[in-house]
C-alpha cells in the first residue's frame, strides 16, 4: 500500500486565483513555463498537477482524493484552453491563407 506524503501545514498553490491566472495566460498561447511565472506558481508544480491530473484518470472515482479531484479539474480546463487556442489559430491561418 502507498501513502501520500501529508501536505499539512504548506499553504495550497492550486487556488483559483492561480488558476485563473495561469489559464488566462494559456488562452493568449504563452508557454506552461511562462504561464506558471505569471501565476506564481513554478513549472514544475503545474506539470505536476497535470501529471497528476493523467493519474487520477485511471483511479476510479471513489478512491480519488481530494488533490486527485483538483488536479483531475486542472488537466481538463487545460485541456478546454488548449483546444480553444487551437482552433482560434486555425481560423486565423483559415482567413490569412491562400484566396
Amino acid at each position: 500500500m502507498t501513502t501520500r506524503k501529508s501536505n499539512a501545514g504548506r499553504k495550497p498553490l492550486l487556488t483559483p486565483e492561480v488558476k485563473e491566472k495561469f489559464f488566462n495566460a494559456r488562452a493568449l498561447g504563452l508557454s506552461i513555463k511562462r504561464s506558471a511565472d505569471l501565476a506564481g506558481i513554478s513549472e514544475a508544480s503545474a506539470t505536476n498537477w497535470l501529471a497528476r491530473g493523467h493519474a487520477a484518470m485511471a483511479v476510479p472515482a471513489g478512491k480519488r482524493d481530494e488533490m486527485d479531484m483538483k488536479c483531475l479539474e486542472f488537466l481538463r480546463e487545460s485541456d478546454q484552453v488548449d483546444s480553444e487556442w487551437l482552433y482560434r489559430c486555425e481560423v486565423v491561418l483559415n482567413l490569412t491563407g491562400p484566396k
